[in-house]
């Protein structure tokens, strides 16, 4: 959300300067404590509360549309529409973000599940033996690869070539 305003590039950049300039317990940390505080103070006053906002908007809205109509309440709602879209598509991005933030944190919490899944899948895959042409169950490795590669040639080779 922040990233597609224009100001916030320019916040940063200002913040990182000025924590370059006051570095007490080192550069980095001190640039990065300073963005964050600047983005964090940025982003209460810019963008505040965005739920209340769009209740705000919509409620200025709902109002505007019991008034009389005039050529300046139509020019009003517009702007109002205009600008409830935009916040809410705002608070759509933000929901995307926090989103992906939390599964990152938190991790997927199905993992377990997906891993029980593919054990049980390679498990079912895996080939422990196999028996040969003469019905002798072979389990090595080398065997069992012997066995099949004799079965696809018997398979594939022709008794009677034309």
């Amino acid at each position: 959300m922040w990233l597609k305003d224009d100001r916030c590039e320019e916040i940063v950049r200002v913040a990182w300067e000025e924590g370059l300039q006051s570095s007490i317990d080192g550069v980095l940390r001190s640039c990065l404590e300073r963005c964050r505080s600047d983005l964090d103070a940025w982003n209460k006053a810019e963008f505040g509360h965005v739920g209340r906002k769009i209740s705000e908007l919509q409620n200025r809205l709902e109002w505007l549309q019991l008034q009389p109509t005039s050529p300046d309440m139509i020019h009003a709602m517009r702007n109002i529409r205009v600008d409830l879209i935009c916040w809410l598509e705002k608070k759509d991005e933000m929901w995307r973000q926090r989103s992906r933030l939390n599964w990152f944190q938190e991790g997927d919490r199905n993992t377990s599940f997906f891993h029980a899944k593919a054990s049980a899948r390679f498990k079912k895959n895996y080939i422990e033996g196999l028996f040969d042409d003469h019905g002798t169950w072979q389990e090595d490795e080398t065997k069992i690869r012997e066995v099949v590669v004799d079965y696809y040639n018997k398979l594939f080779t022709s008794n009677s070539p034309i």
